[in-house]
């Protein structure tokens, strides 16, 4: 399997008001030069999100998105659960709309706080961090001459 490459927005992230859909389009390119595009529309919920993910290729993008979104019109919340029956008093996401664009790791970082992140990074990798730091003290001594024995 070939490795993907991020290019960049193909669509800038967007909330659609009308929908309640947070959208945004990645433009990726593989090894070989080939480029798709990751339609992705984040469907907002009174207690959650759903995610649709379309792929197509660039000539195609408009076609695809518009029979995309046409699909997802079928799509519907049990009645009492759509983002427009919000309540007073029903409880609020951790994490904002930008979270749910970058995705997992900022999520976890939002929800968290960053430190706790950080913290339970340096807890499982502690020993690989430890030889790094000794490495690097290693090399440090070797080049200010520590261990050299005079003639």
């Amino acid at each position: 399997m070939e490795a993907l490459y991020t290019e960049g927005w193909q669509v800038e992230p967007h909330y659609d008001a009308q929908s309640k859909r947070l959208e945004w389009g990645l433009r990726l390119r593989d090894e070989s030069g080939h480029q798709a595009i990751n339609y992705t529309s984040r469907i907002l919920g009174r207690t959650g999100v759903m995610s649709a993910i379309l792929v197509s290729d660039p000539e195609n993008l408009a076609k695809d998105t518009e029979q995309f979104k046409q699909v997802l019109t079928g799509f519907n919340y049990n009645s009492g659960q759509t983002y427009a029956e919000f309540k007073n008093g029903d409880k609020l996401a951790k994490i904002g709309l930008g979270a749910l664009v970058l995705g997992g790791a900022a999520a976890v970082a939002s929800k968290k706080g960053l430190w706790t992140v950080i913290g339970g990074f340096i807890a499982a990798f502690w020993k690989f961090l430890l030889v790094g730091v000794a490495a690097v003290f290693g090399a440090i001594g070797k080049l200010f001459g520590r261990g050299k024995k005079e003639a």
